[in-house]
């Protein structure tokens, strides 16, 4: 309430109106907007005269208050006159400055003296209610930046989310509760049915999530009509929207659009008794609807490029495993047994996701190297052999133009290396070998004894394990040989049933 910029001023207020007490010999009290008392300023000489009781101070209220214009009440030689004077207008009323005085010819004032206090005391109400106006100005000033300044912050966090790539649907999510904190509401939603989008996020609302979805898809039909953003504040506006008196709550409205073709809406809703939306509500929802749409249009560019690396690299899978039919299907089941390591171990999402295109791709230089060599069912002379040791810097050198993969060139190039740092291309010992290599080479060391190859036929889970141990700390990482055992423990023929179904294929 504006009151509230006067009573930070009242003991300066006070000190005036005391002042003018004194001059004019006249008692002087200022009422609120509610007709209380907040300063009683006595003239001085008596402790207030009895005629300026409450009675008489609500009296000259409520004729102010009713009119918004000055009153006064002149009374006869030895009576009690007053004079009331509002601050602010009869539409934004203040309060109201009274003042009482003795009409006496030998103390006080006179009869003729009242119009001068009457013009001191609207000279003050004058200056109270300009300085009242503007503290509110410069509060609502105040506000505004503060608000702006929180959607630019807004804004510029959502704008960091779209630079990190972060998981799509935890941009939105972010998204859409940052818009129920900067506007107050109770429910958030992003609905885009064609790409199967309906995120929603609740915040202290007896609206149930099917009460939602159909509210949602009801609103989404009237947004694709108009093709415009809707603001509902009123009832009116409510049922004009085609909805139940019931359930009539406020809310705000805007078109997402993906490629420039409007796909869905985002929608916030109160069922509080919050203020009524505005237009610069309206403008920040549109922006984060902006934000939105580039984020679900980067999101389809992501995907769509991720299809294409994957169907690249299942065709260079393909190419290698082409060249040697005892090699079918070793990339994808190293692919399988390094997966169940990276989670068994508690590697993150992403951390999965890198040593996925490794192992998957950990053979891949082997294109490089002649069929001969490969499908050799004789032991490899020393040169055969080195032409071999070259498939993982060239896996490398193959791999390592596209984006999308760097961070799993290490497991790739790697490898090979041998945790007694034997191994090659570089020599790499313990724990400087990178861990997706250190998975990969467990996984592939198991995958190649339990396999047929041109040279040998395959061996039993039993001597696969016991070979494992058996080179555990000097050829493989032991802390990951640990993981393998526990998970063969675990899941006693997991690893087993999912390599008999590969080599059935």
């Amino acid at each position: 309430m504006d009151s509230k910029k006067i009573y930070i001023n009242l003991e300066r207020y006070k000190r005036w109106l005391s002042n003018i007490s004194k001059i004019c010999e006249a008692d002087i009290c200022f009422l609120d907007e509610a007709g209380h008392c907040k300063i009683k300023s006595y003239n001085g000489r008596k402790p207030g005269f009895k005629g300026l009781t409450p009675e008489v101070l609500q009296e000259a209220y409520k004729k102010v208050k009713k009119s918004g214009d000055t009153f006064s009440k002149n009374g006869n030689n030895n009576s009690f006159g007053t004079v009331a004077v509002p601050v602010g207008t009869w539409h934004h009323l203040r309060g109201i400055l009274v003042a009482g005085y003795r009409n006496d010819m030998d103390a006080g004032i006179h009869v003729s003296d009242s119009t001068d206090l009457q013009d001191l005391l609207t000279e003050i109400a004058v200056f109270i209610d300009d300085e009242a106006s503007l503290q509110h100005d410069l509060d609502s000033l105040t506000n505004e930046l503060s608000t702006r300044y929180e959607e630019l912050t807004l804004i510029y966090g959502v704008g960091d989310k779209l630079k990190v790539g972060e998981n799509s649907c935890s941009a939105i999510r972010y998204i859409i509760n940052a818009a129920l904190l900067m506007l107050h509401s109770n429910a958030g939603i992003l609905y885009i049915p064609e790409l199967g989008i309906n995120e929603i996020l609740l915040s202290n609302t007896e609206y149930s999530k099917d009460d939602l979805v159909n509210i949602v898809s009801h609103v989404k039909r009237k947004c694709d009509i108009t093709k415009d953003q809707i603001v509902v504040n009123t009832l009116r506006d409510f049922r004009s929207a085609g909805l139940k008196d019931k359930h009539w709550f406020k809310f705000i409205a805007t078109p997402v659009q993906v490629k420039g073709v409007n796909k869905g809406i985002l929608l916030i809703l109160s069922n509080t008794l919050r203020g009524d939306y505005s237009t610069g509500d309206l403008r920040l929802l549109k922006t984060l609807s902006g934000q939105a749409s580039v984020l679900i249009t980067n999101d389809e560019l992501y995907n769509n490029l991720k299809n294409f690396v994957v169907n690249f690299v299942k065709t260079m899978v393909s190419a290698i495993e082409a060249k040697d039919s005892y090699t079918r299907g070793h990339s994808e089941r190293v692919h399988k047994i390094s997966i169940m390591i990276a989670r068994a171990m508690g590697l993150s999402p992403k951390e999965i996701e890198n040593i996925s295109w490794a192992a998957i791709l950990h053979d891949v230089g082997k294109i490089g190297v002649s069929d001969e060599i490969l499908t050799k069912p004789g032991r490899l002379t020393n040169e055969e052999y080195d032409l071999v040791k070259t498939h993982p810097e060239q896996g490398y050198a193959i791999m390592r133009h596209i984006e999308h993969i760097q961070d799993a060139l290490p497991g790739i190039l790697y490898h090979q290396e041998s945790y007694d740092g034997k191994g090659y291309p570089k020599g790499l010992k313990g724990k400087d070998i990178p861990l997706y290599a250190r998975i990969i080479a467990v996984a592939d060391t198991y995958d190649a004894i339990t396999s047929s190859r041109a040279y040998r036929p395959n061996n039993t889970h039993k001597n696969a394990l016991k070979e494992i141990s058996r080179v555990s700390g000097t050829q493989l990482d032991p802390e990951i040989v640990d993981v393998l055992k526990e998970i063969c423990r675990t899941f006693p023929d997991f690893i087993r049933e999912e390599v008999d179904e590969d080599k059935k294929d």
